[in-house]
């Protein structure tokens, strides 16, 4: 497997230049989705995208467990999960923030590497992401040491250059 380093990260930051986004998964039975996420760990894969639906979250948690710091776990602010474990956008603080705790529960781990801004394609989802304190929650969660970095996902190049 060839790896990239993280132009501002650390230098044990490597990552698998192919990563496994989560999103089609969830309706894969839980041992499968275990033995697809140990496969791809034991061929290199190290990147892992978790917008995806809230069943895959519990089995990750167990395919990594004892391989934590050989992988890298990105998860979506603002993407989050209803009691059946379906996937949708929200912009309500409180429902965000006991989603990221959720999700930290069910993968077995006290960090994540990428807080991603979930969806922010238009001026008025990052204005309302600002405006609730959820960028305010990422940089204090990156302050100390439960989120890693800082990201967004976007459709929309001008919102994108606005949030850089």
């Amino acid at each position: 497997m060839e790896y990239r380093q993280l132009p501002h990260g650390n230098e044990s930051e490597k990552f698998s230049v192919i990563g496994l986004g989560l999103g089609g998964i969830g309706t894969t039975p839980v041992d499968e989705i275990e033995a697809i996420i140990r496969k791809a760990i034991d061929h290199g894969i190290n990147f892992f995208d978790m917008c995806t639906a809230g069943a895959t979250y519990a089995p990750v948690g167990r395919a990594i467990a004892g391989r934590r710091e050989q992988v890298f776990l990105q998860v979506h602010f603002g993407a989050v999960y209803d009691e059946n474990g379906e996937y949708g956008w929200c912009r309500d603080f409180d429902t965000i923030k006991k989603t990221f705790l959720w999700e930290l529960e069910q993968l077995s781990t006290d960090y994540v590497d990428f807080g991603f801004l979930h969806c922010v394609d238009e001026d008025e989802d990052f204005d309302k992401l600002i405006e609730i304190g959820v960028l305010d929650y990422l940089k204090e969660l990156k302050t100390k040491g439960i989120v890693r970095h800082i990201g967004f996902s976007s459709h929309t190049p001008s919102v994108a250059n606005r949030i850089i």
